[in-house]
């Protein structure tokens, strides 16, 4: 496979050039394959596009699981095809899961990338009272359940660094609440600022989410406790969320390029 290693503030990809050959004939076991050592959160299938986009991508997870779709996925999309020359603009829609979504694909001098990429206006949000039990005690605590076409449980906490990530994110995984999964965020919203930590379905914590921000920041505004655009720090770094005067979501944030001698390449 014609493979790329590109990093979304902390969210690691490999991204298969699907403009350049076929995609694999088994994308699941191929997921698990190249993200196999805990050095990648997923895999993103990139080819020409079927429905008035750009491009299209699929989302796969290191557990050879496929997601609905990924924010930080599609800003490494974007340095992708803009890269490789398949998209000679820097403003355009990318065809996924959940339907098209815009992004414009930002490139300054000595290789330093970034995307703002549509993450559209979620599906369904409501509260929510989560009991679950992690870690050997009764967890329970009030959630934002938000639908960005991925299913996120968003929880306030006094400190993410201490909250029980691990234990609640698993155990969420097999709640009845939640039949096929969800990411957990874990946040502290405080002004304009949110820090967070994520529990990504399929993959475990990651160092960033871009669709968990965006779930995290909505709720947080929502209820009055950040205003927009909400600056959020998560372990990776910092990413932007927007909210515009159509309830659209927007993600901003970095994109880098990934040199690990552990990442495999003969899938």
């Amino acid at each position: 496979m014609n493979i790329a290693f590109l990093s979304a503030t902390g969210n690691r990809f490999a991204l298969v050039d699907g403009f350049a050959g076929d995609w694999p004939d088994d994308p699941a076991a191929a997921a698990r394959e190249l993200c196999q050592g805990g050095v990648l959160d997923g895999m993103l299938l990139v080819g020409r596009p079927v429905s008035g986009g750009a491009c299209r991508m699929q989302v796969w997870n290191a557990d050879g699981s496929r997601a609905e779709m990924c924010g930080n996925g599609m800003r490494c999309v974007g340095r992708f095809v803009v890269e490789r020359g398949h998209v000679a603009a820097e403003e355009f829609d990318i065809e996924s899961d959940v339907g098209r979504r815009a992004i414009k694909v930002l490139r300054k001098p000595n290789d330093q990338w970034s995307a703002r990429v549509e993450l559209g206006v979620p599906r369904h949000v409501e509260t929510r009272e989560i009991a679950v039990e992690a870690a050997g005690a009764m967890w329970r605590h009030s959630a934002v359940i938000v639908d960005l076409g991925n299913p996120h449980c968003v929880f306030f906490v006094d400190d993410p660094a201490t909250a029980p990530v691990a234990a609640v994110g698993t155990a969420l995984q097999s709640h009845a609440g939640f039949p096929h999964g969800t990411n957990v965020e874990f946040a502290a919203p405080s002004g304009h600022q949110l820090a967070m930590r994520v529990w990504e379905r399929g993959v475990g914590e990651t160092a960033s989410c871009g669709s968990g921000a965006c779930a995290a920041a909505l709720a947080a505004i929502l209820q009055g406790r950040v205003q927009s655009p909400v600056e959020v720090a998560i372990p990776g770094g910092w990413l932007l969320v927007e909210r515009d005067d159509r309830g659209v979501l927007w993600l901003t944030g970095s994109i880098e390029r990934i040199e690990d001698p552990r990442l495999q390449v003969g899938v």
